[in-house]
């Protein structure tokens, strides 16, 4: 055995999704072998379910470089051709391989988070779970608010994204690992969402004190990036979970306007509902939208044959 046979049976023993493909192959051999990003299964599930015409089953991978190193294990064994696998990972601020692969399924927008967005989704949140019709006058004024609130969250958070963009990309192009901590309580402590407005804090003086330990960039540089977002449409193109946050953040927010009924400005009557950060993803999934590039990407795997895995 070669050193580098050596390496690959290690990197194979490390990978429990792998391991997991070994065993699962032997039970379920008809199977679509679906490959996430760690808690992404619950939306890819109800999508799997709809427009793939067969039996599948999931596979938690852990982070996007797992999910491929696991297509990069499977794809060194031509034994495992025969059988359909489909991986899918969040585009991020990475280079696009979308065009790389048949059987790697990349979002057309920073994360499967982004999808959660729209003003589609609140409109049938508060028609469906909060009971609020088109015939309430407090329906129009929620999704009047939510639109202005959310074009005012991404503009202040255009900034930061700006920067954590900028700061990958050097990274990358130095071959250094960049440490920012992207932590729940980030976007917080940068942007303060109340009923009614958007309060940023979000300024480099800021940013700076927070991370002192960046990779240095210049006003150009910073610049130009921001340039380049601002040709986007925001709501896709910045971090996922932040512009998700926002999302929970408001609609926690109606639920607290709806509990004081001394003041009740937004809603007018007490709505009893639950929103948790850790089943957010799952609770709103039916309200998320379904890019048509995803239903193409699962319609090639009802042909007879495994998709072919590289263009």
């Amino acid at each position: 055995m070669t050193v580098q046979d050596l390496i690959q049976a290690k990197e194979e023993s490390a990978s429990v999704a792998y391991q997991k493909f070994i065993l699962l192959i032997n039970i379920n051999s008809d199977f679509l072998f679906c490959f996430f990003e760690n808690k992404d299964a619950p939306y890819y599930n109800l999508r799997i379910k709809h427009h793939y015409k067969g039996e599948s089953c999931y596979i938690s991978c852990g982070n996007k470089s797992k999910v491929l190193k696991t297509h990069k294990l499977i794809k060194n064994h031509r034994e495992y051709d025969r059988y359909k696998v489909a991986f899918f990972i969040d585009q991020d601020f990475d280079d696009s391989i979308k065009d790389e692969f048949l059987d790697i399924y990349e979002t057309p927008c920073y994360s499967i988070e982004n999808l959660y967005t729209s003003t589609s989704l609140i409109k049938e949140l508060i028609k469906t779970d909060f009971q609020i019709g088109e015939e309430d006058p407090s329906h129009a004024t929620i999704l009047s608010l939510y639109q202005r609130l959310q074009s005012d969250f991404l503009n202040a958070s255009l900034l930061f994204n700006a920067w954590y963009k900028l700061q990958k990309k050097k990274g990358k192009n130095s071959n250094v690992e960049v440490k920012v901590s992207l932590d729940d309580s980030l976007i917080p402590a940068l942007i303060e969402l109340n009923i009614n407005s958007i309060v940023s804090k979000n300024t480099e003086a800021f940013i700076s004190l927070k991370y002192p330990n960046a990779l240095p960039y210049t006003s150009d540089e910073l610049d130009n990036v921001i340039r380049q977002l601002c040709l986007t449409d925001l709501r896709y193109s910045l971090r996922g979970k932040f512009v998700f946050n926002f999302v929970t953040n408001f609609i926690r927010k109606l639920i607290e306007d709806s509990a004081d009924t001394s003041k009740q400005t937004i809603v007018k009557r007490k709505i009893r509902y639950n929103m948790d950060n850790s089943t957010a993803l799952t609770l709103l999934t039916c309200y998320a939208e379904t890019p048509q590039c995803l239903i193409d990407f699962l319609g090639r795997y009802n042909c007879k044959h495994p998709v072919n895995p590289v263009l």
